[in-house]
């Protein structure tokens, strides 16, 4: 892959950390990971997703967090310059603010704290990107960073950020990945930042504390095999933000060394996963009604994310023998992408 070209005259143009997290998310094999199953022929003219079972009225509910697929719908168009899939991503994005309450919460929320921090970390992911991807479709960039800033209020109201926390209490991943949303937004709106930086400080803090010793990211009161890759993923990306001064920058760097590590120890040297003493991998049904299965992208991914934080390249290395033994279609793609593909650093 060539050399990544940050942007010179865009708003974010000279943040040494967000040019950090635009060049991962916009990274040849991540990009190739994540636009399968991204389908643009799903989305509706409205933005909702044809075949998302609910939507704000629905008496089942609604998981917000299913319109994070638009931020893969971004790489997707991303990946084939095509403005036009770039459009229904942000159609995609823009849906669930269409939906937000006068509180800033988005109406008809199932498990809201936790669905809207997903969708909310896509959402952030997408802004962050736009800086480079700039197909089009966006919308106006002030109208939508204020409805997010109402969203980020909403979660650190003290009733809702109380039953979030609770909630979140047995998931390791989900302080990391608060984290991580609340760096990147201080990043997206810095002009009244204070909330946000200590509600950072006190996610950050709590995702440290929580690692085992041993480098267990514990979810359920133990291991998980694919939750300690989505632990990975988001304490890399933390890492990325946080600016060189910062004094949790060492202990973030100790502790995305040793939950990847930890991660290593359940990966065979020909790629093969073993799930042994997992919490909720190949146990737990998830939201699609399925079992959850060994998440190959995430554990690629974070291996991924951590080479290049820590500046290993074994962990890349072991990334690379895990997407091509068990993801050969999206590693195909990444090896045999085209090299004139001009939104793409080769």
């Amino acid at each position: 892959m060539g050399a990544f070209v940050p942007p010179t005259n865009t708003p974010l143009a000279h943040d040494p950390a967000v040019n950090n997290i635009q060049e991962m998310l916009t990274h040849p094999l991540y990009s190739a990971l994540w636009i399968s199953g991204a389908n643009p022929a799903k989305v509706t003219p409205t933005g909702s997703i044809a075949d998302n079972p609910a939507s704000p009225s629905s008496s089942e509910g609604w998981y917000v967090e299913s319109h994070a697929i638009g931020f893969r719908l971004l790489l997707r168009a991303y990946h084939y310059c095509d403005p036009e899939i770039s459009e229904k991503a942000w159609d995609v994005l823009e849906y669930p603010l269409n939906h937000q309450e006068t509180d800033g919460g988005i109406e008809g929320a199932s498990d809201a704290f936790h669905t809207t921090s997903l969708y909310a970390a896509a959402l952030a992911d997408a802004i962050l990107v736009d800086d480079v991807v700039s197909l089009g479709g966006q919308p106006d960039r002030a109208r939508m960073i204020s409805q997010f800033r109402q969203l980020m209020i909403w979660m650190q109201a003290e009733d809702v950020a109380a039953r979030g926390q609770h909630h979140n209490m047995p998931f390791a991943h989900r302080k990391w990945l608060l984290a991580y949303l609340f760096l990147a937004f201080d990043k997206i709106d810095p002009a009244d930042n204070h909330r946000e930086e200590s509600s950072a400080r006190d996610y950050l803090q709590q995702a440290i504390e929580t690692t085992w010793p041993d480098g267990t990211a514990p979810e359920r009161g133990g291991f998980d095999v694919g939750y300690q890759a989505v632990s990975l993923m988001f304490a890399a990306k933390v890492m990325m933000l946080l600016p060189r001064e910062s004094s949790h920058k060492v202990r973030v760097g100790e502790s995305v060394r040793h939950i990847a590590e930890r991660l290593k120890q359940q990966i065979a040297p020909e790629g093969s996963i073993t799930v042994a003493g997992s919490t909720r991998t190949l146990r737990e049904i998830g939201r699609s009604g399925n079992i959850k299965t060994i998440p190959y992208r995430e554990i690629t991914s974070g291996l991924l994310f951590a080479s290049t934080v820590l500046n290993d390249p074994s962990y890349r290395e072991l990334g690379d023998v895990v997407a091509a033994k068990n993801l050969p279609d999206q590693w195909l793609a990444y090896t045999d992408r085209p090299v004139n593909q001009p939104c793409i650093n080769n």
